[in-house]
């Protein structure tokens, strides 16, 4: 069987993203597929981190999300690229909201 197909299921998830470091995605293990999808107008910075790590989402670091509708507005992960761990997101101000699909 191909190990990035994803036979499982699915489940998704929508977060709120302020100008405090949220989780926005527990632990992964046994993921094989994200997408998180930036539904507003602010650009939206995510940091993929261990549970134990202790380290939010900081503006201007990590993997930045663009406003809806312009190119990399989501980011996609699977088999070939994930990351085995927490997510976190922050915005500069105000707030935007995210649509995550997992895929098991």
């Amino acid at each position: 069987m191909n190990g990035n197909i994803c036979s499982g299921g699915s489940h998704s998830l929508s977060a709120k993203v302020t100008t405090t470091s949220k989780r926005i995605i527990n632990l992964n293990t046994g993921l094989k597929y994200i997408r998180i999808s930036n539904l507003s107008d602010k650009y939206v910075y995510i940091t993929p981190s261990s549970k134990n790590s202790g380290i939010g989402a900081k503006v201007g670091t990590g993997i930045v999300l663009a406003p809806k509708g312009t190119s990399g507005w989501f980011i996609e992960f699977n088999n070939n690229s994930m990351f085995y761990c927490d997510f976190h997101a922050i915005v500069e101000s105000g707030e935007a909201d995210l649509a995550i699909l997992l895929g098991y």
